[in-house]
């Protein structure tokens, strides 16, 4: 099957950084409680490095959804951080 067209889909990449944020900031806290936790750990760093990829390539097709992008993953990172 492969993966959709961004052209057919092309909100698709945006949503899957957002997901990939909340997922991140998830394990953020769980690892503050756990933090001897290292599966959660390497989890977390495999994930990073997704969404960084993701973020890279929005920002070569469109940098004024980038930065709307990255402003909502910073929200995200705040809102968790509580």
């Amino acid at each position: 099957m492969g993966h959709p067209d961004p052209h057919e889909f092309p909100y698709l990449l945006e949503s899957e950084i957002i997901n990939l944020s909340r997922r991140l900031a998830k394990i953020h806290k769980h690892l503050d409680t756990h933090p001897n936790d290292e599966s959660a750990r390497r989890g977390k760093e495999k994930l990073k490095e997704i969404r960084k990829l993701r973020l890279r390539e929005l920002w070569r097709r469109d940098y004024a959804h980038y930065k709307k992008i990255h402003l909502i993953c910073e929200s995200i990172k705040q809102e968790h951080s509580r």
